[in-house]
């Protein structure tokens, strides 16, 4: 029988595990400092929008009839947190954006077609802006991945 468990493989996972989180504290902590910085220095005609994860939820109506216990509607909720300058008192405004649908798949297409909607809702609502950036918690099935890159088309 081949042992292939050593004292120092051991070690090395422990090392590069040590190392790894080290790595992921370093780039949280970058990010968070990246963000800090950009909502400090936003300036006016330019958006900040965090995106959070979309998640499912089972819709129940008080006093239902007996019927609709069995069949319950799921819908998906995905908040967004938009930043603008307020030119008026030179303080940042947050509006609170939230799309609710009935298509239940995360993926990078539905995405697309909620940040749409996002950014034509939100240049109406706040005329002056040009330029729009977003910050996401990072699921990569929804945010980091190459079909994103559609929407860099108009």
């Amino acid at each position: 029988m081949v042992n292939f468990i050593t004292k120092q493989s051991a070690d090395t996972v422990q090392n590069l595990r040590r190392t790894t989180q080290r790595r992921s504290v370093s780039a949280t902590g970058a990010q968070s400092k990246y963000f800090s910085k950009t909502k400090d220095e936003l300036i006016e005609g330019t958006a900040i929008i965090l995106a959070n994860f979309s998640e499912n939820y089972t819709c129940i109506m008080q006093d239902a009839i007996q019927s609709v216990h069995w069949k319950k509607e799921q819908v998906t909720i995905h908040p967004f947190l938009a930043y603008v300058k307020d030119t008026a008192n030179d303080e940042l405004k947050p509006i609170l954006i939230c799309v609710i649908s009935d298509h239940l798949v995360h993926d990078s297409i539905t995405f697309w077609t909620f940040q749409k909607v996002i950014d034509q809702d939100l240049i109406k609502e706040v005329i002056q802006i040009k330029y729009i950036k977003y910050f996401s918690d990072g699921s990569s099935a929804q945010y980091k991945n190459f079909k994103l890159y559609k929407s860099l088309s108009p």
